[in-house]
Protein backbone atom coordinates (compact mmCIF):
# COMPACT_ATOMS: atom_id res chain seq x y z
CA UNK A 1 0.00 0.00 0.00
CA UNK A 2 1.86 2.98 1.17
CA UNK A 3 5.24 1.26 1.33
CA UNK A 4 4.28 0.87 -2.39
CA UNK A 5 3.41 4.76 -3.71
CA UNK A 6 6.41 6.18 -1.74
CA UNK A 7 8.72 3.99 -3.81
CA UNK A 8 6.54 4.86 -6.69
CA UNK A 9 6.99 8.72 -6.33
CA UNK A 10 10.49 8.60 -5.61
CA UNK A 11 11.06 6.44 -8.77
CA UNK A 12 9.06 9.07 -10.87
CA UNK A 13 10.89 11.57 -9.63
CA UNK A 14 13.88 10.02 -10.92
CA UNK A 15 12.87 8.26 -14.16
CA UNK A 16 10.70 11.26 -15.36
CA UNK A 17 11.72 14.40 -14.15
CA UNK A 18 15.31 13.81 -14.15
CA UNK A 19 15.33 14.72 -10.20
CA UNK A 20 15.01 17.87 -11.03
CA UNK A 21 12.69 20.34 -8.88
CA UNK A 22 12.84 24.32 -7.83
CA UNK A 23 13.95 23.34 -3.98
CA UNK A 24 17.63 23.73 -4.58
CA UNK A 25 17.02 27.21 -7.02
CA UNK A 26 17.80 30.73 -5.95
CA UNK A 27 15.99 33.40 -6.90
CA UNK A 28 18.35 34.77 -9.59
CA UNK A 29 18.36 31.04 -11.01
CA UNK A 30 14.70 30.81 -10.99
CA UNK A 31 14.40 34.39 -12.85
CA UNK A 32 16.83 33.76 -15.15
CA UNK A 33 14.58 30.26 -16.30
CA UNK A 34 12.55 31.06 -19.18
CA UNK A 35 8.64 29.30 -19.36
CA UNK A 36 9.28 28.00 -23.01
CA UNK A 37 12.55 25.47 -21.54
CA UNK A 38 12.29 22.13 -21.09
CA UNK A 39 13.97 22.38 -17.81
CA UNK A 40 11.30 24.48 -16.45
CA UNK A 41 8.71 21.69 -17.30
CA UNK A 42 10.96 19.19 -15.55
CA UNK A 43 11.12 21.65 -12.80
CA UNK A 44 7.88 21.94 -12.52
CA UNK A 45 6.37 18.37 -12.78
CA UNK A 46 9.29 17.78 -10.48
CA UNK A 47 7.94 20.11 -7.85
CA UNK A 48 4.69 18.90 -8.01
CA UNK A 49 5.87 15.28 -7.24
CA UNK A 50 7.96 16.18 -4.60
CA UNK A 51 4.60 17.52 -2.96
CA UNK A 52 2.95 14.34 -3.44
CA UNK A 53 6.20 12.28 -2.31
CA UNK A 54 5.92 14.77 0.99
CA UNK A 55 1.73 14.06 1.27
CA UNK A 56 2.18 10.30 0.44
CA UNK A 57 5.43 10.66 3.59
CA UNK A 58 3.31 11.66 6.09
CA UNK A 59 0.16 10.01 5.53
CA UNK A 60 2.37 6.90 5.99
CA UNK A 61 4.22 7.90 9.22
CA UNK A 62 0.58 8.78 10.60
CA UNK A 63 -0.68 5.65 10.06
CA UNK A 64 2.42 3.82 11.72
CA UNK A 65 1.88 5.90 14.53
CA UNK A 66 -1.53 4.83 14.63
CA UNK A 67 -0.75 1.75 14.48
CA UNK A 68 1.67 1.56 17.44
CA UNK A 69 -0.84 3.66 19.57
CA UNK A 70 -3.41 0.88 18.86
CA UNK A 71 -1.17 -1.60 19.56
CA UNK A 72 0.43 -0.22 22.81
CA UNK A 73 -3.57 0.19 23.59
CA UNK A 74 -4.20 -3.13 23.63
CA UNK A 75 -1.00 -3.46 25.67
CA UNK A 76 -3.01 -2.46 28.47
Amino acid sequence: GLYSAETAVAYYVGASWKGLANSGMTPDERAALSPDDEEYRLRVGGSKNQLTGWLVYTVLLWTLKTCMLIFYSRLT
